[in-house]
C-alpha cells in the first residue's frame, strides 16, 4: 500500500509513552466493529510479549487523537495500562487525506475491515477530501476497478450489505462482493435498478455460488427476453447431478462439448480475475506475455462467435467453402510432392 502522502505531511513523528486516558478514538475511523474475542487475544499478547508496534496519534490540545492502532489502544486500556508507546504527530491539520488514508491503509494491510467498513471508509475519504476513485486507488496502490467494486456494496440495500458481511465472517448462506458486482453490472446494462435486488434475492434464496451467479447473469445478457427466475432455474438445473441416461458417452461429440463448456466457464473466471489487475503492477515480461495470449484469445473468440452466430444455411455454406479450400490446398501439396519426386 502506498502511503507516501504522510511522509510529505511534515516532520518525522516522535516516539513517546502517552497516558492511555488522554487518547481519544477518531470518530472517522474506518473500523466500526471490534471483536471482543480478538481483543482478548491481543490483550493476552500485550501482557505476555509486550507492545511490538507503537500506535500513531496526533496532538489535539492537551490530549491526543488516535490515527492508527485503535485495537492496540483498546487492548491496553482493557489491561489497565497507564501508558502506551505511540508515535506522536504534531498538532494541526494533516495533509490532504493524510490521517484517513493512514487509517484505511493500515486496516487494509492487516485485513481488519469487513467489506462494508472498507466501502464506507473509501467513500468517506473520497467525500472528505474531494478525491476521485482513481486518486484513491493510486494512493492505496490498487487498481481503480478494485475501488469501484468495493464501492458497489454501498449501492444495494442494507440486508444485502449484511449478507456480504456475514459471508466475510465465514457464516453460511451469505453473499460475496462478486454477487453484488455481477447483479449491479447487469442492472446497469439493462437500465433497471430493481433488477439488482431481484437477482440478489434469488441468489440468497437459491444459495447460488459466485460461478452460478456469473452464469445466470451471462444468460440474462445473452437472452434479454429471459426472466431472472428462468435464468436461475437453468443454472440450478445445470448443477443438478445427471442420471446415468443423461451422461454422454466419453469421446462422443456431446461429451467433448460438455468438457469445452466447463473449460470456458473456468477460463472466463480466470479472465475476470485478471481484469482487476492494473498493468502498472506487472513486470514488463509478464505484461507482454499476457498481451500476446489475450490477443490470440481475442482472435480465436471472434472466429468462434462468427461461426456460432451464423444461421444453419450460412454455417453449411461456410463448411462447404472450407472443404473446397482444404481440397485445393491438398491438391497443391500433392503436385508439389510429385514435382519434387520427378
Amino acid at each position: 500500500m502506498d502511503c507516501r502522502r504522510e511522509e510529505e505531511a511534515g516532520p518525522v513523528p516522535e516516539l513517546e509513552h502517552v497516558p492511555v486516558s488522554l487518547i481519544d478514538p477518531d470518530p472517522g475511523q474506518p473500523r466500526t466493529r471490534f471483536d471482543q474475542e480478538a481483543l482478548d487475544g491481543l490483550a493476552r499478547s500485550l501482557r505476555e510479549v509486550g507492545q511490538l508496534q507503537p500506535i500513531l496519534v496526533r496532538r489535539n490540545g492537551d490530549r491526543f487523537r488516535l490515527v492508527a492502532g485503535e485495537r492496540r489502544w483498546r487492548a491496553a486500556r482493557q489491561l489497565g495500562q497507564k501508558a502506551i508507546a505511540a508515535l506522536v504527530l504534531d498538532q494541526g491539520p494533516p495533509a490532504q487525506g493524510g490521517d484517513r488514508l493512514l487509517q484505511l491503509a493500515e486496516n487494509l494491510q492487516r485485513e481488519d475491515l469487513d467489506p462494508l467498513e472498507r466501502a464506507r471508509a473509501v467513500a468517506a475519504l473520497m467525500e472528505a477530501e474531494g478525491l476521485s476513485q482513481k486518486a484513491v486507488a493510486e494512493r492505496l496502490g490498487l487498481p481503480r476497478t478494485t475501488i469501484a467494486d468495493w464501492l458497489d456494496l454501498l449501492k444495494v440495500e442494507p440486508r444485502f450489505q449484511e449478507a456480504v458481511v456475514a459471508q466475510a465472517r465465514g457464516e453460511a448462506g451469505g453473499l460475496s462482493l462478486s454477487h453484488v458486482n455481477e447483479a449491479l453490472a447487469l442492472a446497469n446494462v439493462r437500465g433497471d435498478e430493481a433488477l439488482a435486488g431481484q437477482l440478489l434475492d434469488l441468489a440468497l434464496a437459491s444459495s447460488l455460488s459466485k460461478a452460478q451467479m456469473r452464469r445466470a447473469c451471462r444468460l440474462l445478457r445473452d437472452h434479454p427476453e429471459m426472466e431472472p427466475e428462468e435464468a436461475v432455474r437453468r443454472v440450478l438445473q445445470e448443477a443438478r447431478p445427471k442420471t446415468r441416461a443423461e451422461v454422454p458417452e466419453p469421446g462422443t461429440p456431446e461429451a467433448n462439448l460438455q468438457r469445452l463448456l466447463v473449460s470456458l466457464d473456468r477460463s472466463a473466471s480466470y479472465v475476470e480475475q485478471l481484469s482487476h489487475v492494473s498493468s502498472r503492477f506487472l513486470p514488463p515480461e509478464l505484461r507482454e506475455a499476457l498481451l500476446e495470449r489475450f490477443t490470440r484469445l481475442h482472435e480465436v473468440t471472434e472466429k468462434a462467435l462468427e461461426r456460432l452466430s451464423a444461421s444453419p444455411r450460412e454455417a453449411a455454406q461456410q463448411a462447404k467453402e472450407e472443404r473446397r479450400v482444404r481440397r485445393q490446398v491438398e491438391r497443391r501439396r500433392q503436385k508439389e510432392r510429385a514435382r519434387r519426386l520427378a
